[in-house]
């Protein structure tokens, strides 16, 4: 047994019972005292009410409170995202209904929400600060390239639902929005570092000052490296992962009415992972290790005047240039966005949102797996809201519609319409129908990759053949009509609870067709089967959502998030849609400050089986921790504590062989001052 091991078996006996007796000897104490100690970590700090008010932007692209929020809306907070001991968003998103998150290798994930989940899944719209990180490449989300200092983000605003009546096509299933803090808030020094047996060493330096009253900014910069993973066996994989990035943010308040915003990131990192790749000389598969680079960097600027609370105009504008590897092909993708927006009221009753927008990318395969090679094609987008309030603004219509122009399909039309009634602060009771559509990706659109090789046999010939990918100009837009129902309640002072119903009606998924097998001319002696990727499967998921916030102390904290999905698609046998989703997922997070400025947080998660090759699996994270005033917090955390090891997911494209996620144990320092 090698030392890691036994190091991780004593940390987990020792932890646990420390863990729990910390927890009893904390709430006999508080009991004897009636729970009048107070604490630095302060659970309370945001009352449930306050959670009811906090403001989103995702829904309506303006301020609004969560309350009047006439979508399934989940807010990951700052203080949940520390006391769950997560270490990248991904890990943090675990907690929000609705969403399937899973790791696929030591660097690589699979996240979507209300079913199609995949490492390309592409039902989702990821935004950072505004700044959209959907790729073009293949419709889907990098998650290996999402990150920064997590304690400079604010909060994670999570809809489950179509988004696209403003954000345009490909918010078809959800929208993730990841907000970081102003500038404002993230002066001084802030250091923090993690040293664990799967986390072996991060460290986050951020530095926020002032240039003038006016003017307050921020740099930091972030570096880490993961350990490697395993295979099935126990052995050690090749997906071990190093990561370094830097960035800034500098907030201007020129007067009472304008703030520009000037941010950027750049980051350069290593992902090792192993391939399994078709060849057309015996044994006519190979699998190797592959160490990729992935490396980029994007700057953004936002002008906004407020007139009022309920007036506003901003002129955003962005570039974006990223460089992956995908299996053995290099692509270059930069983006150029510009985005304008406008709010006004008309009389006391109207509400309205207009803007335009429009989006150009370049693309450069080194190694084509497309033709052409590289190509540029741009998005033109229009959207109008209004938000319509009757009786005291108690009952509120939303109606609206994005209309979009792109290249692949032309037009876009994606109209909604909500409803929100609120007869008094603690309920609101909502309901909406939307159509999104997910338009076609440059691969779907120009692909020409190999797939696979069958080995030869009498029924071929004697000869290989050699399946490829061939995308196609009239693959057009997935179509979803989305349903949805949804209660929002502050039952008592000390419990919300949050419940969606959905029912999501699709058209035209993705399919392909085989074409028939053909002799090719080029050394060696093969056949070539095209697999045509084309639209004509429907398919129909519905589901049910549902989260608690309960407080039955002032030092404790009970947080329940519970999915049920059913995902009902057509098959045939030219079907390429695999289901990858669980039928129903539990988290469950208890939070308690204990006393001598302790903390104790432990998450229970349950993810039911997602295939006969994937089964479901329990985890439990504990964690605790120690503060000092408000500069010094030092924490322990343990992740994956009653599992050895498990797979989590088998990617359905681009063949990297899945790893299986490992216990972990690490220890983390926070220092601030100013």
């Amino acid at each position: 047994m090698c030392r890691t091991t036994i190091f991780i078996k004593i940390l987990v006996k020792k932890l646990l019972p420390i863990g729990f007796f910390l927890l009893i000897t904390g709430i006999t104490i508080c009991q004897g005292a009636d729970a009048s100690f107070s604490t630095v970590d302060d659970l309370t700090e945001l009352s449930l009410e306050d959670l009811m008010n906090i403001e989103v932007t995702s829904v309506g692209k303006k301020a609004q409170k969560l309350s009047e929020a006439a979508a399934a809306v989940f807010v990951i907070t700052q203080e949940d995202i520390r006391r769950s001991g997560a270490t990248s968003i991904p890990e943090a998103l675990r907690m929000v209904p609705g969403l399937q998150v899973a790791k696929i290798d030591a660097n690589k994930w699979a996240i979507t929400a209300r079913g199609f989940n995949g490492r390309f899944a592409n039902k989702l719209l990821v935004l950072v600060d505004g700044r959209s990180v959907y790729t073009p490449l293949y419709s889907g989300v990098f998650w290996e390239n999402i990150d920064t200092v997590l304690e400079d983000i604010d909060r994670i605003e999570v809809i489950r639902g179509p988004g696209a009546s403003l954000w345009g096509a490909n918010a078809v299933n959800g929208v993730i929005n990841i907000i970081t803090k102003p500038a404002a808030e993230t002066q001084g020094v802030l250091a923090s570092g993690i040293v664990g047996t799967e986390e072996t060493g991060t460290v986050s330096l951020r530095y926020g000052g002032s240039l003038g009253d006016k003017t307050p900014f921020r740099i930091y910069m972030k570096g880490f490296e993961r350990d490697k993973a395993v295979d099935a066996d126990g052995d050690d994989t090749a997906d071990d992962w190093r990561y370094l990035r830097g960035g800034f943010r500098l907030d201007h308040q020129a007067n009472s009415q304008d703030l520009i915003t000037l941010q950027g990131d750049i980051f350069d990192g290593a992902n090792g992972e192993t391939i399994s790749a078709a060849t057309l000389a015996p044994p006519y598969n190979t699998t190797f290790n592959n160490d990729h680079r992935e490396k980029g960097y994007n700057v953004l600027a936002r002008w906004t005047r407020t007139f009022s609370d309920a007036s506003e105009i901003s002129l955003q504008t962005y570039y974006d240039r990223n460089e992956h590897q995908l299996h053995l092909t290099t692509a270059e993708v930069d983006t150029l966005d510009f985005d304008f927006q406008h709010r006004f009221p008309i009389g006391k009753r109207n509400d309205i949102t207009w803007g335009l927008g429009y989006r150009q990318h370049w693309d450069d395969f080194t190694v084509p797996v497309v033709a052409p090679g590289s190509r540029d094609y741009g998005i033109a987008s229009a959207f109008l809201q209004d938000d319509i309030s009757f009786f005291d603004k108690r009952l509120r219509f939303t109606l609206g519609s994005k209309i979009e122009y792109n290249e692949f399909t032309q037009t876009e039309v994606q109209p909604t319409a909500r409803v929100l009634w609120r007869p008094n602060s603690k309920h609101s009771l909502w309901a909406s129908v939307s159509r999104a559509v997910r338009t076609p990706s440059r691969g779907e659109n120009d692909s020409i990759a190999l797939s696979a090789v069958v080995p030869p046999s009498a029924e071929t010939g004697f000869l290989p053949v050699a399946a490829y990918f061939i995308g196609s100009d009239d693959y057009d837009s997935e179509e979803l009509i989305a349903y949805e129902i949804g209660y929002r309640v502050q039952a008592t002072p000390k419990l919300m609870l949050d419940a969606a119903l959905y029912y999501n009606d699709y058209k035209d998924l993705r399919q392909t067709i085989n074409g028939t097998a053909t002799p090719d001319s080029l050394p060696p002696s093969h056949l070539i089967l095209p697999i045509y990727i084309t639209n004509g499967v429907e398919g129909k998921v519905y589901g049910l959502e549902v989260a608690a916030d309960w407080h039955p102390t002032d030092w404790s904290r009970i947080q329940v998030a519970y999915t049920w999905m059913d995902v009902d698609i057509e098959k045939n046998a030219s079907t390429s849609n695999i289901e990858l989703d669980p039928d129903y997922q539990l988290s469950l997070r208890a939070s308690f400050d204990l006393p001598w400025n302790l903390g104790f947080d432990v998450w229970y998660r349950h993810v039911d089986e997602l295939s006969a090759d994937i089964d479901g699996y329990d985890a439990v994270d504990a964690r605790l921790s120690w503060k000092y005033g408000d500069n010094l917090e030092i924490s322990v955390v343990g992740q994956n504590l009653f599992d050895s090891q498990r797979l989590e997911f088998i990617p359905e494209a681009l063949d990297s062989v899945p790893t299986e996620v490992e216990r972990g144990i690490y220890g983390k320092i926070v220092w601030r001052f100013k």
